[in-house]
């Protein structure tokens, strides 16, 4: 195997999500611990920039899983905490914090196993990629040709800017050439996204009805959406500041000062203020209903207007990757929409195999920072966390907190749980 030849330290991978509370796949995988590609804006760089973990980020210190264990893992031979949400046959997240088709791929090839794994065990899978390796070695695109609607591809794309793109998104192809990409699995019957994930202003707005336009002509059935999110805690890493120096060239304005001034007073990992992101969010729902094809949020503050519960951009007759996670509030606000309330119930009744929360301790997997956070959470299991969300309305995660008050506690169940009421006017723009 090619990790023996190259005698690449072992990676662990797959893991939960930190973004589980939210997110419709929460088992992600990358083959990789770095990325080949060097986005000026990615948000790994600051994950894993940081603590003790930034010496071999920085240095490119390559770790990578090994294929084997990974078929092991799939045929249920090798057992996991999250076993049983492989036994449900549920979506995997494919690039979660590294490039699945990056430069490493094209020298290591690990990928390349792991796909052929896939396709043994027929097992639906998302991609999140800037890579164009499909159009260069047959064999990926074989593996794809094969997987056809039972796998799904979103292409991050951020600006159909070619000069721009090539400064911001440093060893990636051009966005031509990611829509080419996008194109040829569509025709091979790939359920495929555009990925405007990170959205970011004063660069994306520039080009956006070009790249709607685009995402419609190669097929896309999705656009999947996220406003750029600013982590002013990665600022003492000498990477990060020049990667934010070089967005602010290219921006015309000083990004981290911007962020700043329009954050609403967050700090930390910081969003925008909702209203200041309110005009181009407008602007791409409008965009979007022009080209007609499905808008999914991402963003925290707009995932009301998601046309789907996944933010991904998979959707409700996409057969198979469909069984994505449903205990999560993207769906649930969705839910909570439709009937004007939702209780835990509604939740545990949401069509999910929810077994695997139940088994997965969050310390598996969650950065707990410290002894405190150890002492709350340390035994917690998903399914702990996410009820202890529910109930907190005081906490930034509660779902009242979280998702711009599109959720609003009114009155407790029997239980003593709360149930949240749809805030319509939320849905004014």
């Amino acid at each position: 195997m090619n990790e023996e030849e190259f005698d690449l330290p072992e990676y662990n991978s797959p893991r939960i999500s930190s973004e589980v509370l939210d997110c419709s796949l929460p088992l992600t995988f990358d083959q990789y611990s770095v990325c080949g590609f060097a986005c000026k804006y990615c948000f790994s760089q600051y994950i894993k920039g940081r603590g003790s973990g930034q010496s071999d980020y920085d240095n490119k210190v390559i770790k990578a899983v090994r294929p084997e264990k990974i078929r092991k893992i799939f045929s249920g031979e090798i057992k996991k905490s999250y076993s049983n949400f492989i036994k449900n046959r549920m979506p995997i997240q494919w690039g979660g914090l590294t490039d699945p088709f990056c430069p490493y791929e094209k020298g290591f090839q690990i990928g390349l196993e792991i796909l052929k794994i896939l396709n043994e065990h027929n097992y639906p899978c998302s991609f999140s990629s800037k890579g164009d390796l499909i159009l260069t070695d047959e064999r990926y695109l074989n593996e794809f040709k094969k997987a056809g609607s039972n796998w799904h591809y979103k292409a991050s794309i951020i600006t159909n800017d070619e000069a721009k793109a090539k400064i911001i998104e440093e060893h990636v192809p051009s966005p031509a050439r990611r829509f080419e990409v996008l194109k040829k699995l569509s025709k091979l019957g790939v359920k495929t996204t555009l990925r405007l994930r990170p959205f970011i202003i004063g660069l994306t707005d520039k080009t956006l009805d070009d790249l709607i336009k685009n995402a419609k002509k190669a097929g896309c059935q999705s656009v999947s959406a996220e406003f750029f999110c600013l982590d002013l805690r990665g600022l003492g890493r000498k990477g990060t500041r020049e990667s934010y120096r070089i967005m602010s060239e290219v921006l015309g304005f000083d990004l981290v000062e911007f962020y700043k001034k329009f954050n609403g007073g967050r700090t930390g990992y910081i969003r925008l203020d909702p209203k200041f992101k309110r005009h181009y969010a407008k602007m791409l729902i409008d965009t979007c209903k022009k080209y007609d094809i499905k808008l999914c949020f991402s963003d925290a503050d707009f995932k009301n207007f998601c046309a789907s519960g996944s933010c991904c951009g998979i959707l409700d007759e996409n057969k198979g990757l469909n069984n994505y996670a449903k205990f999560q509030f993207t769906e649930l606000i969705r839910i909570a929409k439709k009937k004007g309330f939702i209780t835990f119930e509604d939740a545990l009744n949401c069509n999910e195999h929810i077994d695997w929360r139940k088994e997965v301790r969050i310390e598996e997997f969650m950065n707990l920072v410290d002894v405190q956070g150890r002492a709350r959470h340390g035994n917690m299991t998903y399914y702990d966390f996410f009820l202890k969300s529910w109930n907190d309305i005081k906490a930034g995660i509660s779902p009242f907190k979280a998702y711009g008050g599109v959720l609003v506690p009114k009155q407790r169940d029997k239980n003593g749980n709360w149930i949240y009421y749809y805030n319509y006017e939320k849905d004014k723009l």
